[in-house]
């Protein structure tokens, strides 16, 4: 076994972490500002009614980083009083929060952005023909890779896997 000891091993240490680190925070911001895109994206659509704002209100994202939620949206409250008694008749954004954790922690990426119209009937509008959250997951992928883009030509490599549900 060979023993040596290098000076200023714990420089060198330290400065791969704070690379890291930058890393990191980059690909944070790259996944959020996408993720920020696509929820302003689908929100200003108006291809639909939102008769409760349920709908509208469960589109948001999740961004998941080592298994751990690194970031999210606002997913709103819908706007609607159906009851009159000043309550609003469903929290689309807790039911759109809870679905974007449940798909996210299914990941095992080290990184993971999570686009979500969280209504159970999203899908059902957009067989419809209504662009609900379809256009804004377009958005998002394309987003992020004209900043991956960027950012690769920094002298940095970061692959992105696009997937559906």
């Amino acid at each position: 076994m060979i023993e040596c000891n290098l000076k200023g091993t714990d420089k060198v240490e330290q400065a791969i972490l704070q690379y890291v680190t930058n890393v990191e925070n980059k690909v944070l911001n790259v996944l959020k500002y996408a993720g920020e895109s696509a929820v302003a994206y689908a929100r200003t659509l108006n291809t639909y009614k939102d008769r409760t704002g349920n709908l509208r209100s469960s589109i948001g994202y999740v961004i998941y980083k080592n298994g751990q939620l690194a970031d999210r949206s606002s997913f709103e409250q819908g706007y609607r009083n159906v009851e009159g008694n000043g309550k609003y008749s469903y929290n689309g954004g807790e039911v759109g929060f809870a679905l974007a954790q449940k798909v996210a922690q299914q990941e095992t990426a080290p990184f993971v952005l999570v686009v979500v119209a969280g209504m159970n009937y999203a899908a059902a509008v957009e067989r419809r023909g209504y662009d609900v959250i379809e256009g804004a997951s377009i958005e998002a992928s394309e987003v992020a890779k004209r900043l991956v883009q960027g950012l690769n030509n920094g002298g940095m490599t970061i692959d992105l896997k696009d997937t559906e549900e």
